[in-house]
Parts: structure tokens; C-alpha cells; sequence
């Protein structure tokens, strides 16, 4: 049951994520388990609802395929491959990264090609050592990313987020060092959208206070 009583008739609470999970058969994401919680609340509304399991269906078929794909990693939560890959996202802007990361001597990897192809310029590379340098520069590790969306600058920040979220995820000792650079923080700034009425996000037209008609006369 996904529904548990409490002893009002008029509360309810629904089972953890990892609950749902057992229930399912696959891992959830965190965004999948509230928009879930958001339609059982919907439907508890109304006292015709009787079968809340069928909710369980629009997700289910997507659980059931990352569950084939990968498995919940025991220590931390987070979703590891068959090969032993660290799995974790970022974000930054428009651009969404994938990150698969294990420890040892490897390459690294974005959209199928080598990291040094694919950011040509080296700030952009930069930002993808960087959560490597924080730790511990000694170590070694295997890096494959997929990132879309936006540019490059937002792309490489992206994929530096997730760096550092798997690093903590695989030993906690490391978050306080990216905790220190900021390197688990997601950086929420944006660019401003346009205005209605306006050239740009806060830039105003040019106002006019004469508007000069020319007049056309006709010779014939």
C-alpha cells in the first residue's frame, strides 16, 4: 500500500523514497518521488479515489529500466553501473551533466570524446580538474561525462558539479575540502529573461519626446 493512516481520518502520510523503491522495483529520482507525492496528494482529495497504486504505473516502466542499467550503491545512495562507475548529475545554467566516476588510472571522457577535444579552451578544462586537485592530487581516476545544453562555460561547471558530488559520495572525508571551494554548491545565477514592453531584461527603448513626420509633397 502506498497510502499509510495515521489514527485522524483527515491525515496521511505516504512511504520514503526508499520505500516506494521496494515497491517499484527500481530506483526513483529524487524529482520523480515528490512529483509522485504531488499526484497522491492530488488524488486523496477526492474520496472516490480508492486505487493509488496506479499512480505507480507512469513511473514504473522508467524505475523498472535504470534498474536494469544500474544498481543502488549500498554506502551512500548513489546509482553505480556494471563497470563500477559513480554516477551523479550537475547542473549550471541551461547545461545538464552526467557523471560516471571510479577510482583508478583512466581517461577522461565527454560526449565520446577526450576531454582535452572536446573543451578546447583550458579554463574549461580547469574546471573539470578542479574538484580532483581539492581532494588529493595523488589520486587516479576514470572519468566518463555526458553534458548538454548551453555552452561550453556552462557545460564544464556543470560537469564539475557532478565531479564533486561523486567524489563525496565515494569517501566523506573529501566533502570538507569541496565544501571549502564551493564546489557542492550550485551556482543558481541565470541570465535575466526579457521584459515585455522592454529591449532587454532591464534595458528600456529610447524615448522620444518629439516625433518628426516627414512630409511628402508631390510635384506635378
Amino acid at each position: 500500500m502506498l497510502l499509510k493512516s495515521t489514527n485522524s481520518e483527515d491525515s496521511h502520510y505516504w512511504k520514503s523514497k526508499t520505500q516506494l523503491e521496494s515497491a517499484i522495483g527500481g530506483p526513483l529520482l529524487e524529482s520523480e518521488y515528490q512529483e509522485i507525492i504531488a499526484l497522491l496528494n492530488n488524488i486523496v482529495k477526492d474520496p472516490r479515489s480508492t486505487h493509488m497504486e496506479e499512480v505507480l504505473q507512469l513511473y514504473g516502466s522508467h524505475a523498472s529500466q535504470r534498474a536494469k542499467k544500474y544498481q543502488k550503491h549500498e554506502a551512500s545512495g548513489f546509482l553505480t553501473d556494471s563497470a563500477g562507475f559513480l554516477i551523479a548529475e550537475g547542473a549550471r545554467k541551461s547545461s545538464r551533466a552526467t557523471i560516471k566516476l571510479r577510482q583508478g588510472a583512466g581517461p577522461f571522457i565527454v560526449n565520446d570524446l577526450p576531454m582535452s577535444e572536446y573543451f578546447s579552451n583550458i579554463i574549461h578544462r580547469q574546471n573539470i580538474v578542479d574538484p580532483f586537485l581539492a581532494i588529493s592530487p595523488q589520486e587516479d581516476f576514470e572519468m566518463v561525462a555526458e553534458v548538454a545544453g548551453g555552452g561550453h562555460k556552462g557545460q564544464s561547471e556543470a560537469i564539475r558539479l557532478g565531479v564533486a558530488r561523486a567524489l563525496a559520495c565515494m569517501n566523506e572525508t573529501w566533502r570538507d575540502a569541496l565544501t571549502k571551494y564551493r564546489y557542492l554548491v550550485r551556482d543558481p545565477r541565470c541570465v535575466e529573461r526579457k521584459k515585455p514592453g522592454q529591449k532587454k531584461a532591464r534595458k528600456k527603448f529610447t524615448w522620444l519626446l518629439y516625433t518628426f513626420i516627414p512630409l511628402f509633397v508631390h510635384v506635378g
